[in-house]
This record gives C-alpha cells, sequence and structure tokens, in this order.
C-alpha cells in the first residue's frame, strides 16, 4: 500500500479546509467592517479579500509543500517527465509481463525437458545397474581366468622343463646310434663283399631252380589244360562306374580273352549276354571298388570249348604295413643251401596263407609274388651261419591289396 499518496491527500485536504476557513473568516470581518474601495460595495469588497486571501493561503501553502518536500516539487514542477516515464515504465512493463509470459514458457518446457532427463536419468541409472553387474561378473570371470592363466603357466613351465630333459635324452641317445650307425656300415661294407663274392653261384642255382620249377609246372599240368576256377584275368571296377561302363569293360575283357586263347588254338564259348548284364548290375551297385576274376567254370581239357565263370571281390587292404605275416624258428649253424631250403618251405606257407586271406594269384603262375633275387639272396645270408637260434618274421613293408603282388616284404631276425 502507498502510505506516502494517503498521507499526502490527507493533508492536501486538511490544508484546503483551513484555507477555506480562514478565508470565510477574513471576509466575514472586512465585511464587518464595511469597507469600500474603488467605488465598490462593501460585500463585493469583503468577497475578493476572501477570495485574494484563500488564493494567497493556497499558494503560501504550495510554496511551503514545494519548499519542505522534494516528491512535491518533482511532481509539480517536472509532471511531463514524469508522465513520460510513467509511460515508458508502463510499455517496460507490458515488455516485462511479455517476457514474463515468454520466461514462464520456457520454464514450462525446462520443466518438459527436466522430466525427459530424470527420465533418461533413470533409464541410464538403470543401464548402469546393470552394466555394473556385468563389470562385476566379468571381474569375477577375469580373476577366474587369470588362475587358470597362472595354473596354465605352472603346467607349460613344467613342460618346458620336461622337453628340456628329453631333448638331452634324445641328443644322448642320437650320439648313441650314430655310433651303431657307424658300426653296421662297417658290418654292411663286410656283407657286400660277401655277397658280392656269392654272387655268382647264387645267379647259378635260381636259373637251375627256375629250370626246375617250369619243368615241374609243365609235368602237373601235362594232361588238363585248366583247371576249374583257375583265375584267367583279373580287373579293377572304381565304385563311379555306371552299369553300362561296367558291362563294357566286361565285354572287352570277353574279347580279349577270346583273341587269345585262338592263338593257343582253345575256342571260347561266348557267355550269355544276361549274365554279363547281371555281374555288371551288381558291380554298378557296389559302394566300393570291385575286382572282377574272370575264371574257367569247369576243368579244361584238349579238344574243349572254354567257358567262362565270373567272380568278384573288393579291392581292400589285406595286410598293413608293418603286419607279422609269417613266425619261424632259425636254427644255428644252417648252411646256404639249408637257408635257401627254409625260406622255400616259409615262403610257400605264406603263400598258401596270403591266397587264403584274399590276395589273388597271379593268372601266369598263380603266385601271389616274385622275390628279387637280391633279396632272397640276402634273406639267405641272415639265416645261414648263425652262431645261435633265432627267431625270424616276415613284415609287409606296405599295405597290400587283393590285387597287389607280394613282392616287398621284410625279413627281421630276432636273437
Amino acid at each position: 500500500m502507498n502510505w506516502t499518496g494517503i498521507i499526502f491527500t490527507l493533508v492536501l485536504a486538511v490544508l484546503s479546509g483551513i484555507v477555506a476557513y480562514t478565508a470565510d473568516r477574513v471576509g466575514w470581518r472586512v465585511a464587518k467592517r464595511k469597507i469600500s474601495l474603488m467605488g465598490l460595495r462593501p460585500r463585493v469588497i469583503s468577497s475578493a479579500i476572501a477570495v485574494l486571501t484563500g488564493i494567497v493561503i493556497a499558494l503560501a501553502t504550495l510554496g511551503v509543500l514545494l519548499i519542505s518536500s522534494d516528491n512535491v516539487r518533482e511532481m509539480i514542477l517536472e509532471f511531463d517527465q514524469l508522465q513520460r516515464q510513467v509511460s515508458e515504465t508502463g510499455e517496460k512493463l507490458q515488455q516485462a509481463r511479455a517476457r514474463l509470459a515468454e520466461v514462464s514458457r520456457e520454464r514450462e518446457r525446462a520443466e518438459e525437458e527436466l522430466k525427459k532427463v530424470s527420465r533418461q536419468r533413470d533409464e541410464l541409472r538403470a543401464q548402469l545397474d546393470t552394466l555394473s553387474r556385468e563389470v562385476a561378473a566379468q571381474n569375477r570371470r577375469l580373476s577366474q581366468l587369470t588362475g587358470e592363466l597362472a595354473s596354465l603357466q605352472a603346467d607349460l613351465e613344467k613342460t618346458r622343463r620336461d622337453y628340456q630333459r628329453v631333448r638331452e635324452e634324445l641328443s644322448a641317445e642320437k650320439s648313441r646310434f650314430e655310433k651303431e650307425i657307424d658300426e653296421l656300415r662297417k658290418e654292411r661294407d663286410r656283407l657286400q663283399k660277401q655277397i658280392e663274392l656269392q654272387r655268382q653261384m647264387r645267379d647259378a642255382l635260381v636259373k637251375e631252380g627256375q629250370e626246375l620249377e617250369e619243368e615241374l609246372f609243365r609235368l602237373r599240368h601235362s594232361k588238363v589244360l585248366l583247371y576249374a576256377n583257375n583265375p584267367l584275368l583279373y580287373l579293377l571296377i572304381p565304385k563311379s562306374w555306371s552299369k553300362a561302363q561296367v558291362e563294357q569293360a566286361v565285354r572287352q575283357v570277353v574279347k580279349k580273352l577270346t583273341v587269345e586263347f585262338e592263338k593257343r588254338n582253345i575256342e571260347v564259348e561266348p557267355p550269355d549276354p544276361e549274365i554279363i548284364s547281371g555281374v555288371a548290375e551288381r558291380l554298378s551297385q557296389s559302394d566300393q571298388d570291385m575286382v572282377l576274376i574272370v575264371v574257367a567254370r569247369e576243368n579244361l581239357f584238349v579238344g574243349d570249348r572254354l567257358r567262362l565263370d565270373f567272380l568278384a571281390t573288393e579291392q581292400k587292404v589285406v595286410y598293413r604295413r608293418g603286419e607279422v605275416l609269417s613266425r619261424f624258428k632259425v636254427p644255428a649253424g644252417l648252411s646256404r643251401s639249408a637257408a635257401a631250403r627254409l625260406l622255400e618251405q616259409e615262403l610257400n606257407k605264406l603263400h598258401d596263407q596270403a591266397v587264403k586271406d584274399g590276395i589273388l594269384p597271379s593268372p601266369q603262375d598263380l603266385s601271389v609274388g616274385t622275390m628279387s633275387r637280391d633279396t632272397l639272396t640276402g634273406w639267405i645270408d641272415q639265416l645261414a651261419g648263425r652262431e645261435r637260434p633265432a627267431r625270424a618274421k616276415i613284415v609287409a613293408k606296405r599295405d597290400f591289396r587283393v590285387l597287389d603282388r607280394m613282392d616287398d616284404l621284410a625279413l627281421v631276425v630276432e636273437e
């Protein structure tokens, strides 16, 4: 509340009353004295004096107010400036109200933004809690992995020590083997000299043995040209071949055998086409490589027609590399001829066993393989003239399949 304006109004009212009362009293006294001036009546004179007295008192009062009050003096003397200030203040007030409204709207927007930020803050706090839990889990996992790493490092260090120890042992073993190899080389040179000295005798014995085998074979087969189930030809059938390919290959085999036996004045009876088709059907349906075996259906005598039959077997591995094929005892002090007979006996047993196990004998000589002369001579040298009895074994030096020739064998003699 503006108390200054109220007090000023009350004071102005009181002064106005005093002015009116004083002027009235002065006019009354003048009228009572009946003073006349310039031919005017006393009553007019009293009224004029009363008005002048009021004017003088009002002016005196205004003067006193102007002298005593800065606010009154500024209000009266600077009224236009105050009015302009009031106008400007009103405009500023409108601008301030508009600004206040804008600020209010901005505050509302800010409050909305604050709410959004609060929600985002809550979401971030939730995400932070989740991340904190994940970090804690990762820290636990890291601790576990650190322990495992320490254990692995300890194991690695132990392995390194073991490796160094084994390496040292291998180095010592290598040195020992090198010495043994030098000794074996010297022994090999000595044996090579002996082999060279015995080469002529070996060649003569082998030649004589071949001549005897050929004569024995001729004597045994002088009456029967071919025995039943005697293999005539083998054909490898890959599992990828179709029925048509297999059938064509079988017909070519039959044609080849027909031409070969015609040169020997033996007539081959053509097989039934249905039999060839059935054989091709069975072989083409196999999921393994197969071997087609063409045999004589029955014993063939002079003047007979050769009738063919078809058998089949899988092209499988019969013997593995390193597999022991035969074991036998070696007496002490064997001569070379006795050692040769012992080897022949064991190789014949091995031949029969290999045929039973699935190795197909050669159609030419019905053998499963032919050892080279050098190999046989070396084996005889190993067996002959030993000071003490020993045990020997024949070992496969590679895998042998059904169609393979068993000509890559090793003889191992054990004390």
